[in-house]
């Protein structure tokens, strides 16, 4: 190392110390001289007040204002300037009111001019900004203001007067800034708002065939969210947790030259070359319920044609007018849930279980406030099951003048932050898991991610003050905040893929994981193309050599590496094997409850649990149910013991048999399972292995249980070392998976004592004709039985084995089963 580079290493330390000393400076402040790449690091201690928002019983008594006739639909709007067409449109919008914030730049008369711009009518046709104003309304009733509330100077001061958070709030709200509208947010909501319209004066929205504004929430308030359907939305599928929503979106350059190079502002600038894993690929389309239980929609932003909201240096360096398909072909894209994507200020719909996450922090620039607002509470929707939508373009944004060097001064955080924000929020959590904990819900997360965020250099300490105050005025309001419905934590997921070549396929599996898991991880004999793209879009896999016959032996194998990896993880207590072609009811899995229980075993066949061993030695079947059936009577008839000189004998030693074949054809050949006349010998090898003494019974033999179906395993890491011993010897001598995977939970529980087993009632159904997955749905999800687990059910045919023909033809298929079996996994809670 050059004594240079030392001596500046040694400069950002003691700069490093001079931080910790004084709390007051910015991160600027410190490092704006260093020329050092800004690297995201825990830089400050937060070491001011706390609340407990579970005993914050403070009350407002503070009388609501009936400013309105009864509305619940706000478009909220801040302005330094004279009123445009944009606030006229969205006051006349049927059923909406408009508070306009004013700020102290705002015209005196504003209110005055916008009465007058009311009485003109518009001639222009949809899609212009509305500037050819040219006759008088005769239409009187529809110059009216009183849907209109100029929230002025003066009346907000009086607000700074009330008592308790709400006039602390209003205090701590800078003048002259765009987190002016956080009022507005507010006033909305208390007046009554269930959907907020977040708009700016220079997003026009267009107009139809009418000249009537284009309804931006066609939707009435007092429909159940249930009932709100949102039609054709696109889902896209994506490997990274950054996504690029434009070129889905379908820019056009001049109006005619197609550019999918675009970016919105706030995206990453180390990433606008990644199209290829930031863009991702609709695979299919579906209707979403605004307030379905897994998928509750929080924001609708609005894409805007001509001058559309991106980056000064996307503005300095690529041609505008830019416009977005708003085709009838055009469709409203979901963001995955794991990943990541800018949203706006502009032209924005909040719904009310999103409400708490307008909050526009004040200590950064309004040009990247609404950017870090998006982000921020992304990061949260992710355990309150709220998505985001992005919307064909119902708006034309004709931008006022802007020096964009002004801009881009303005937007540095955007540009050398955003990055390094993206991947802190990805990894973020708390240390609070219990789902019962006070603490564990939307308040208490919210303040401690922006103690985090200010430690970290993204916001400075005031907005951790202003955050407290905004969550203790809506609480004292009576705001009901959504219950967290948060992702697994304790427990990694491993996707088993026999066929691992589908790069969609592999992707849509890890997506929908994601929706409920922290950690997700694929397995495979993965060809190098899709392992590159696995690295490339931060997919942890595990790469399993034996590419010939790969379901038959590689899941227990490759579990056995999951368990290692996660032995020694903090979090990470248990990990649940899925074959791809398995979905699991999560419900009956977890029992309902959160975090995960990791105290036992899981599988899916009867035997396993109604028919076990005793830990006696010599051992001796035991029937866990004391009850009769003919589940048991196979499991008891086909559990034998196998001796070192080969020879083997049923469970009571009431009858020996010389060789396999004899025994299978005097003993086993009832069960019609043709596997056990394949790897009889196999397992005779097995148990003469000298690696496999410390397995065997006092009387020299080794006992297999029943053969089980092993498309799902749930095995908690405190039993990974003698798992992967178990199951390098099955491998080693070549033993099937349904086999296998018995004599292995047995060996598991002959070494640990108390093991506990369970099994999920498992539904399967092969069909012999290409059937619509739907079929399967009726089939196993319309009885009154609780299924635990669904299978075969592969993501599309391209995957499919010859003689499994129950496919998904569309991933749509995939993604309703999957949804349908995990409805509300916390009905237990």
């Amino acid at each position: 190392m050059e004594a240079s580079e030392m001596e500046e290493i040694s400069s950002l330390k003691e700069k490093k110390k001079e931080f910790a000393n004084d709390n007051s400076k910015s991160i600027e402040s410190i490092l704006s001289s260093t020329g050092f790449t800004f690297k995201g690091e825990r830089i400050r201690k937060y070491r001011d007040r706390i609340i407990d928002w579970s005993e914050d019983k403070s009350n407002l008594n503070f009388t609501k204002k009936n400013f309105f006739k009864n509305c619940e639909k706000f478009g909220v709007v801040t302005t330094i300037f004279d009123p445009t067409i944009a606030v006229k449109r969205v006051s006349k919008l049927n059923n909406w009111c408009v508070v306009i914030v004013a700020d102290k730049k705002t015209p005196t008369d504003y209110m005055d001019k916008l009465e007058n711009l009311l009485t003109y009518d518009e001639s222009g046709p949809f899609s212009t900004c509305g500037d050819d104003i040219k006759t008088k309304s005769t239409n009187k009733t529809n110059n009216s203001l009183e849907n209109i509330f100029f929230f002025g100077i003066e009346e907000q001061l009086k607000w700074e007067s009330k008592a308790g958070h709400l006039g602390a709030f209003f205090r701590k709200t800078p003048w002259n800034h765009f987190a002016r509208k956080n009022l507005g947010y507010l006033f909305a909501l208390i007046n009554g708002a269930k959907v907020i319209f977040d708009f700016d004066d220079d997003n026009y929205i267009k107009l139809g065939p009418l000249k009537e504004p284009l309804n931006v929430f066609p939707f009435e308030t007092n429909i159940k969210p249930n009932e709100i359907m949102i039609r054709n939305v696109s889902v896209p599928v994506l490997g990274s947790y950054i996504f690029n929503h434009h070129k889905l979106m379908r820019p056009l350059v001049n109006g005619t030259s197609y550019d999918g190079s675009t970016w919105a502002r706030g995206f990453p600038l180390n990433f606008i070359m990644e199209d290829e894993i930031t863009n991702g690929e609709i695979l299919y389309h579906k209707d979403v319920k605004l307030g379905q239980n897994k998928q509750s929609i929080g924001v609708i932003q609005y894409l805007a044609d001509g001058n559309p909201d991106v980056d000064a240096i996307h503005r300095l360096s690529k041609p505008l007018p830019m416009n977005f398909d708003f085709s009838s072909d055009a469709r409203p894209i979901l963001v995955p849930k794991h990943a990541y994507a800018p949203y706006n200020a502009q032209a924005t719909i909040h719904t009310y279980n999103a409400f708490w996450a307008t909050l526009l922090p004040i200590t950064v620039p309004g040009r990247v406030s609404d950017i870090w607002r998006s982000y921020f509470s992304q990061c949260l929707f992710a355990d309150s099951d709220l998505r985001v939508i992005f919307a064909p373009p119902k708006i034309m944004q004709c931008r006022v003048a802007h020096d964009y060097l002004g801009d881009f001064q303005a937007e540095q955080d955007l540009y050398s932050k955003s990055g390094k924000l993206l991947e802190y929020l990805s990894n973020w959590d708390m240390k609070t898991y219990n789902y019962t904990h006070p603490q564990f819900d939307i308040p208490h997360r919210m303040q401690q991610l922006w103690i985090n965020l200010y430690e970290h250099g993204y916001i400075e300490k005031d907005d951790v003050f202003y955050m407290q105050e905004w969550i203790g005025t809506l609480l004292q309001f009576g705001y009901t905040f959504p219950k967290l419905k948060p992702k697994h934590r304790n427990v990694a997921v491993m996707g088993q893929f026999n066929f691992a070549d589908n790069k969609n396929s592999i992707f849509t599996w890890v997506q929908k994981q994601r929706e409920q898991f922290k950690e997700v991880l694929v397995a495979g004999s993965f060809p190098h193309k899709i392992e590159s793209e696995l690295v490339k879009n931060s997919i942890p896999f595990i790469q399993n050599e034996k590419v010939s016959q790969p379901g038959f032996i590689q899941p227990y194998e490759n579990l056995a590496v999951a368990l290692q990896r996660y032995k020694n993880s903090s979090s990470v207590e248990s990990v649940m094997y899925l074959h791809d072609d398995f979905i699991v009811n999560l419900t009956e899995a977890s029992q309902g409850t959160y975090p995960f229980p990791t105290n036992e075993i899981i599988g899916t066949t009867l035997a396993m649990t109604k028919l076990w061993l005793s830990y006696e030695n010599p051992r001796k079947y035991i029937d866990m149910t004391n009850k009769s059936s003919t589940e048991i009577y196979i499991a008891k008839m086909t559990m034998y013991k196998i001796f070192t000189n080969g020879t083997i004998s049923d469970i009571e030693k009431h009858r020996f048999f010389q060789n396999s074949n004899q025994f299978y054809a005097d003993y086993l050949s009832k069960t019609k399972y043709t596997f056990y006349r394949k790897y009889l010998p196999n397992q005779i090898k097995l148990t003469s292995d000298p690696d496999a003494k410390i397995f065997l019974e006092s009387d020299g033999s080794m006992i297999f249980p029943a053969f089980t179906q092993a498309d799902f395993l749930f095995v908690p890491t405190k039993y990974a070392d003698t798992f992967s011993l178990a199951s390098k010897l099955h491998a080693k001598h070549g033993i099937w998976l349904e086999i296998a995977i018995p004599k292995i939970v047995d060996m598991i529980r002959q070494k640990h004592e108390g093991v506990r087993t369970r099994t999920l009632r498992l539904c399967t159904v092969w069909f012999r004709k290409r059937k619509y997955p739907f079929q399967m749905k009726d089939h196993c999800l319309g009885s009154k039985v609780v299924i635990g687990g669904l299978h075969p059910a592969k993501i599309d045919k391209n995957s499919n084995w010859n003689y499994s023909p129950i496919t998904f033809d569309t991933y749509n298929g995939f993604d309703t089963l999957f949804d349908a079996m995990n409805e509300d996994p916390f009905t237990s809670a």
